[in-house]
């Protein structure tokens, strides 16, 4: 488990959270668990909405050791989709409050994050993806997975969709049955 710089129970302001560094932080994050821990020097990078944007990124900034990636509610497009889901002005040079998250992000996150191309990155990704889109609320962009499947180079590749809200809130079964998919779907097409 790990949360990026500013996020659950790491140190560090939101405010001053940035996409490009969370990515190279979680690539650097994935080269130290596979050399310095007791694996089989194998990893598979989970990531959920801004997080598995984050694990797409981290295939561009080295982490080669991952032999797969889980990406439930795949973000991306952050200049497009952030103001209108968040009521974001991504020109305010202030700090601004997320609406429904409680967190403030600062005046860099959309320079920062505008350039960066998560669809792109998934396209050069040569590890298989297992691509989960939850469809029951209007935070989640299935179109981003579906694309995302659409160009994955590695026949692996799954995108499927659940009825189910973005975070899961009180749905206990439906996120069991997510879980559920994902292993299943590392059993079959991921040989560790």
């Amino acid at each position: 488990m790990f949360d990026y710089e500013g996020c659950g129970y790491s140190d560090g302001d939101y405010a001053s959270f940035r996409v490009s560094t969370s990515a190279r932080d979680l690539s650097a994050m994935v080269e130290w668990a596979v050399g310095e821990t007791a694996c089989n020097g194998q990893a598979i990078i989970f990531g959920q909405s801004l997080g598995s944007a984050l694990a797409a990124l981290s295939m561009t900034s080295g982490s080669t050791q991952a032999v797969a990636l889980v990406l439930w509610n795949l973000s991306g497009r952050f200049g497009e989709r952030y103001p209108a889901i968040f009521g974001l002005d991504p020109s305010a040079q202030t700090s601004q409050c997320v609406n429904g998250k409680g967190q403030y992000l600062g005046p860099g996150f959309f320079s920062d994050a505008r350039p960066l191309d998560v669809l792109g990155a998934l396209a050069e990704c040569e590890r298989p993806l297992f691509l989960l889109s939850c469809v029951g609320d209007d935070i989640g962009d299935p179109g981003i997975a579906a694309a995302a499947a659409a160009t994955s180079v590695h026949p692996a590749s799954q995108h499927i969709r659940i009825e189910a809200s973005h975070t899961f809130m009180c749905q206990r079964d439906l996120e069991g049955a997510a879980i559920g998919r994902s292993f299943d779907w590392l059993d079959e097409k991921v040989k560790l």
